[in-house]
C-alpha cells in the first residue's frame, strides 16, 4: 500500500526567447514563411493563411481594438465564432497586449466591457459601456483567460499567463521531440482549451503546418478522421479515449486493411479521460500504426492542456489502464495518499502550471509507477470502501466481468447520500436480468461498498466535457 507523497520531476524549461505571444508570432512569421494555418469554415470549405498573412490579420484587429479605446491588459470577451474569425480575434489581442476572454459555448458572460463579434467573414468590435468590468484574480499577468471542461454550471475561468504558455510549448516540444518538420490535424473546438494551446498556439510558436477541421464528421465517424489524416498528411494530431473506443470499434466492424492508412502519422495523442491499454492496441494493429504511435498524455485547464505524456522507453501494458507517462520540463507531479488508500492526490507544479512555488490540487486521482502517472479519474467520483478507497471507474472494471449487452454503457456512481453505496446506470435498462442481480453481491464481495440502486442510463449516454472525460455527478442531479 503506497504511503506518503511520491513526486516525480519533469526538470527545467527549456530556455525561453520569447516573453510575449505577439513576439513569439512575428518570429515565427519571418523564419517559416512557407508554413501556415487552413481553417475549414461552416460551409466546409478551406482556408489558408500563411503566419505571415496571419501576423497582417492580427495587426489590423488589434488597430481595431486599439481605436476602440482597449487599452493593455483589457479584457476583450470571444464568444461563438468560426475558427478563423477565432484565430483572427485571439491573435489581434496579443499584438494589442490586451487579454482574450474564450467564453464557453452557451454561456455567454455578462460581464465585460468590449468585445470581438463576427460581422460577415470579418470581425467587429462591440462597445457594452453598460456591463460591469471582467473582473478575474490575475488578470494583469494574463495572456489568454480559458474556461474548464465541466459542465453543469461548474465551469470556471482560468488566466493563463504568457510565460506559462510559452513554458508549456517549449517543454512539450522538448519532450516529444516535435519542431517545424511536423504537420499536425487537429479537431477539437479552438475555444477549448486543448485546440487553441496544445494545438494552434504550440503549432504557431514551433512553425508547423496546422490543419483544423470542425469536428462533426470525426465525431459522425471516427474512419472519417483516419482518412482527414491521410489526405492532410498529418504526422501530429490528437484523440479522446471515447473516440479511440469507438474507432476500434468501426475499424473491427469494417477489418483490417480496408481502411486508408496514415503511415506518415509520428504521434497520436490521446488525452482527457482514463486509457484502455486494449483499445491502443486494436487501433494500431487495424489500422497499421507502428507501435508507439498512440502516446498517452494528461492535462488540464489550469496548466494550458497537457503536461504529462508518454516518451522513450515507454512500454504499454497489453490490458487494463495505460499510464500517461511522466511530467514535461516546467512541470513536476506528485501523488498525495491517504493513510490506508491505494489512491492518491493528483498536484501539479511548475512554470507550465503557473505555480512555480506551489502545488495544484487537480481534483483527479492516480497512482505513480514504473511507467509514470496513471490517471483514474475526478477524486469526486472515489468510494471509501473498508479496506480501501476505489474510483467508480475501477468499479465499472470490476462488474464488466458479468455479460452486460453493452459494458461500455454501464456507468457507476458515487451515492449522494451514502459514502460507501454505489449506483448503477445502464443501458439497455434490464435491471432485472442475471448481470444486473448479480452485480449487488459482486461489488459487497469485491470492494465491501453497498450497491444502493440500479438504474437506467439516459438515451444521452454518461454527460461528458468537451474533450471526452465523463461528468458522472451529472447523472445523480
Amino acid at each position: 500500500m503506497p504511503a506518503g507523497v511520491q513526486v516525480l520531476e519533469g526538470g527545467p524549461v527549456p530556455t525561453l526567447e520569447h516573453l510575449h505571444l505577439a513576439d513569439a508570432l512575428a518570429a515565427t512569421a519571418r523564419r517559416y514563411p512557407a508554413s501556415g494555418i487552413t481553417c475549414q469554415a461552416p460551409t466546409g470549405a478551406a482556408g489558408r493563411r500563411s503566419y505571415a498573412e496571419q501576423l497582417t490579420v492580427g495587426a489590423a484587429v488589434a488597430s481595431r481594438l486599439r481605436a476602440a479605446g482597449i487599452g493593455p491588459r483589457q479584457p476583450v470577451l470571444i464568444g461563438e465564432l468560426p475558427n478563423r474569425l477565432l484565430i483572427d480575434a485571439f491573435w489581434g489581442c496579443q499584438l494589442a497586449d490586451a487579454v482574450p476572454v474564450v467564453l464557453p459555448p452557451g454561456q455567454p458572460e455578462r460581464t465585460g466591457q468590449h468585445a470581438l463579434a463576427a460581422d460577415g467573414d470579418e470581425l467587429t468590435v462591440l462597445e457594452l459601456p453598460d456591463r460591469p468590468p471582467y473582473e478575474l484574480a490575475g488578470l494583469g499577468t494574463a495572456a489568454v483567460v480559458c474556461y474548464t471542461a465541466g459542465g453543469g454550471g461548474q465551469r470556471r475561468a482560468i488566466a493563463l499567463s504568457h510565460q506559462q504558455i510559452l513554458s508549456r510549448v517549449a517543454g512539450t516540444a522538448a519532450h516529444n521531440g516535435w519542431d517545424a518538420t511536423e504537420r499536425s490535424y487537429n479537431f477539437l473546438p479552438l475555444r477549448h482549451v486543448s485546440g487553441l494551446l496544445m494545438f494552434h498556439v504550440r503549432d504557431v510558436l514551433l512553425g508547423i503546418e496546422q490543419v483544423h477541421d470542425l469536428p462533426a464528421a470525426a465525431l459522425a465517424d471516427p474512419l472519417a478522421m483516419l482518412a482527414r489524416l491521410v489526405e492532410t498528411g498529418a504526422t501530429l494530431s490528437w484523440l479522446t479515449p471515447p473516440l479511440l473506443r469507438g474507432l476500434a470499434d468501426r475499424l473491427a466492424a469494417v477489418g483490417a486493411g480496408t481502411v486508408p492508412v496514415p503511415g506518415q502519422l509520428r504521434t497520436l495523442m490521446l488525452g482527457g479521460d482514463r486509457v484502455d491499454a486494449a483499445h491502443i492496441e486494436s487501433v494500431e494493429r487495424l489500422a497499421g500504426l507502428r507501435p508507439g504511435v498512440i502516446v498517452p498524455g494528461y492535462g488540464l485547464t489550469e496548466a494550458g492542456s497537457g503536461i504529462t505524456s508518454a516518451g522513450a522507453g515507454y512500454e504499454r501494458p497489453v490490458a487494463g489502464l495505460a499510464p500517461v507517462g511522466w511530467p514535461e520540463p516546467g512541470t513536476s507531479v506528485r501523488v498525495r495518499y491517504e493513510p490506508g488508500s491505494a489512491l492518491g492526490d493528483i498536484e501539479l507544479t511548475g512554470p507550465s502550471c503557473g505555480r512555480p512555488d506551489s502545488w495544484l490540487a487537480t481534483g483527479d486521482v492516480g497512482v505513480l509507477g514504473e511507467a509514470g502517472l496513471t490517471v483514474l479519474g475526478s477524486k469526486a467520483d472515489v468510494l471509501v470502501g473498508p479496506d480501501r478507497a476505489w474510483h467508480a471507474a475501477e468499479l465499472e472494471q470490476v462488474l464488466g466481468t458479468l455479460a452486460w449487452q453493452n459494458p461500455e454503457l454501464l456507468v457507476a456512481c458515487p451515492s449522494p447520500d451514502e459514502p460507501a453505496a454505489v449506483l448503477l446506470y445502464l443501458h439497455p435498462a434490464d435491471l432485472t436480468g442475471p448481470s444486473a442481480r448479480r452485480a449487488r453481491p459482486l461489488i459487497a464481495e469485491r470492494t465491501g461498498l453497498r450497491l444502493a440502486a440500479l438504474r437506467p442510463l439516459p438515451a444521452s449516454g454518461v454527460p461528458r466535457a468537451a474533450h471526452g472525460k465523463p461528468l458522472r455527478r451529472l447523472l445523480v442531479g
